[in-house]
């Protein structure tokens, strides 16, 4: 069986430790809200009931909800969680090279060596952002740019600005974009960025927008995604995806999303909560470093989720030391490709070696979570291993 590299492993964990972990590897939102629950468990109550294949109703309240009004003239095609999306893109337009950030989420190459090959993979240390199309005159047609808003894993996103002056390289070159945006929900900014891509979208029939409902909603068990485009590429995507992928339950989930929880007042409520987690657990964890004489470096960045580095020492690195404790961290080397201007060599489990720092990504619980993950890292500190 191949090894799975994703956040979430809950089950590689307790074959280990035999417990229930805590899990920070996996940016999952928690205290789902309650309607989204009830409308679940009432679709389990149709036992005859197929799942529309079309997604008619959830599609219908996405177009009406207040908040999605900038991709109200764009197509929409469904998806169990934006992986399925990326593997149905990947398969179904013409690619000759694609463009990624560097760090960047591990399952846009995953994607891409499952369904496609003789693409080149290029990684990009620091992704440019706005500018002219002279600044972007390496891309061509059948290339593809990931363009993720924030980036996964440290956060990193473009200002409005820059979006705005990305224009002439959506409407001076023939390359494709897509806008992953999954993670865009818990950032203070979501609306004008939202509003931005939205206007890029509606004006070239090469970029699409990516969204995973996963993360936001408490929905990791349950799957669902959207891809927003004009109609003709939705149409070429849409082919290549089954029958009946958006089960009822993640139909229903939807639904309810958008009809009865996403308002501007709730984003503004998580967002709020997002940022101001973080930056306790961040500003804790560097005074502790501090005090202890460990060099570690947090990237807190936009998303529900910080990039922690602690250079390496001792024996006991704070990821295992944690895994011991209950605890899972998403180790995030994988998600580098540069080696910090060096290539990098993996090891059998596809982390990267020669990193000079270990590396984790951790995602945000409940307060009192996040406060048992700095009480333990702050132990983990004060030994000597």
């Amino acid at each position: 069986m191949s090894r799975f590299f994703h956040g979430g492993d809950l089950e590689s964990y307790k074959e280990q430790f035999h417990k229930e972990p805590l899990d920070f590897s996996a940016g999952i939102r928690r205290n789902r809200p309650r309607e989204i629950t009830e409308a679940m468990k009432a679709y389990l109550d149709r036992e005859d009931a197929y799942p529309d294949p079309y997604c008619r109703n959830l599609t219908r309240a996405f177009r009406e909800n207040e908040m999605m009004k900038p991709l109200r003239g764009l197509s929409l095609l469904w998806g169990n969680g934006a992986t399925e999306l990326f593997h149905g893109i990947f398969q179904s337009i013409p690619l000759r090279r694609v463009f990624l950030p560097d760090p960047c989420y591990t399952g846009y190459e995953e994607a891409l060596e499952r369904v496609k090959s003789g693409v080149t993979l290029e990684c990009l240390e620091d992704l440019k952002s706005g500018g002219t199309s002279d600044d972007y005159e390496t891309f061509r047609e059948n290339d593809l740019l990931v363009v993720p808003l924030p980036n996964n894993p440290d956060g990193k996103m473009w200002t409005p600005r820059q979006l705005r002056e990305f224009r002439n390289v959506v409407l001076n070159t023939n390359c494709y974009v897509l806008f992953d945006i999954s993670f865009l929900d818990f950032c203070e900014g979501r609306n004008e960025i939202f509003s931005c891509i939205g206007e890029l979208a509606n004006l070239s029939p090469k970029v699409m927008i990516v969204s995973s409902l996963t993360k936001y909603y408490g929905l990791a068990g349950v799957r669902l995604g959207y891809m927003a485009a004009l109609e003709e590429l939705v149409d070429i995507v849409g082919k290549g995806l089954p029958l009946w992928n958006v089960s009822g339950v993640a139909q229903a989930a939807g639904e309810a999303i958008f009809d009865k929880v996403l308002t501007e007042g709730f984003l503004q409520q998580v967002a709020g909560e997002t940022k101001k987690e973080k930056e306790k657990m961040s500003c804790i964890l560097q005074e502790k470093a501090k005090e202890t004489g460990h060099q570690i470096t947090i990237t807190t960045g936009e998303g529900n989720y910080l990039l922690l580095k602690v250079k390496k020492q001792g024996t006991v690195s704070p990821g295992e030391y944690l895994k011991r404790q209950g605890m899972m961290l998403r180790e995030a080397s994988d998600m580098y490709r540069s080696g910090y201007g060096k290539q990098n060599h993996m090891d059998d489990r596809g982390l990267c070696e020669n990193l000079p720092e270990h590396v984790y990504r951790i995602g945000m619980r409940t307060p009192e979570e996040n406060e048992v993950l700095i009480a333990e890292m702050s132990c983990w500190m004060e030994q000597d291993f």
